[in-house]
C-alpha cells in the first residue's frame, strides 16, 4: 500500500507539477526571453519536488546535497499532502487484474 501510494505521488508530480514548472509556458505563463537564471531555478525546485515526493535524499548531485535537512524536514508534510489530493478523487487508483 505505502509502495503504491509513492507511486501515486511520483505519477502525480511527473505528470502535473514537474512539467508546469519545467516549462512554464505549456501553462500559459510567459517568461522573458532572456530567463535563463529563472528555468535553472525552476528545474531545481522540480528536482527538490520529485525528490520530496520519491522520499529520496540527494546524493549523486553533490551541488544538491545541501537541501537533503530540508527534504526531510519536509517529506511528513508533503506526503500528506499528496495522499489528501490522491484520495479527494481527482486522481483515481487503477485497478489491475
Amino acid at each position: 500500500l505505502i509502495l503504491a501510494a509513492l507511486s501515486g505521488h511520483s505519477l502525480m508530480t511527473c505528470r502535473f507539477i514537474s512539467p508546469a514548472l519545467v516549462s512554464p509556458e505549456t501553462i500559459d505563463i510567459e517568461l522573458p526571453p532572456d530567463a535563463i537564471a529563472i528555468r535553472r531555478g525552476l528545474l531545481l525546485i522540480t528536482k527538490i519536488i520529485q525528490n520530496l515526493a520519491n522520499n529520496v535524499r540527494f546524493g549523486k548531485e553533490a551541488h544538491m546535497v545541501c537541501f537533503n535537512e530540508f527534504l526531510a524536514s519536509n517529506i511528513v508534510r508533503v506526503m500528506k499532502f499528496l495522499t489528501e489530493v490522491n484520495v479527494s478523487g481527482h486522481f483515481k487508483p487503477v485497478q489491475y487484474v
